[in-house]
């Protein structure tokens, strides 16, 4: 929806009526701009909870805080890369807002999911999701 913007030039009014200015619309803007809100009704986020979320998050081996959001570490398994992909596909089309990077370290490593974005993402992550709670106890 907002992907058509990126990089295209926009007119933005500054200063006195009249008046206005060039101004680049950036990805990180247009991001920052989606709200930090989950598109499923809550009896469906409650079952993807229950369904998925909840068993991929309690196989973290560490959760640990970032500013804006949670950094998780699994251990090297071919089903943990399988879920956190199942997680991913499934999480971008209903928190738009939601940013992912999936790092596998190489030579058997372990992989990492960070799930950030803007202000206000972490809250979310800790109540909608419950991403740092259980996962954070483990880690530790």
């Amino acid at each position: 929806m907002h992907a058509d913007l990126v990089g295209r030039i926009g007119r933005c009014r500054a200063g006195a009526p009249g008046r206005g200015r060039l101004r680049r619309v950036t990805r990180e803007a247009l991001v920052n701009d989606l709200p930090i809100a989950c598109t499923l009704l809550d009896a469906e986020r409650e079952r993807r909870r229950v369904e998925l979320l909840d068993r991929v998050f309690a196989r973290a081996l560490e959760s640990r805080p970032l500013a804006d959001g949670y950094a998780l570490r699994f251990a090297p398994e071919a089903v943990v890369l399988g879920d956190l992909m199942q997680v991913i596909q499934l999480e971008r089309e209903c928190c738009a807002f939601l940013r992912f990077r999936l790092t596998v370290e190489p030579g058997g490593g372990p992989v990492g999911l960070e799930l950030t974005g803007p202000t206000g993402t972490k809250a979310f992550l800790e109540s909608a999701l419950r991403v740092g709670s259980e996962s954070e106890i483990q880690g530790t």
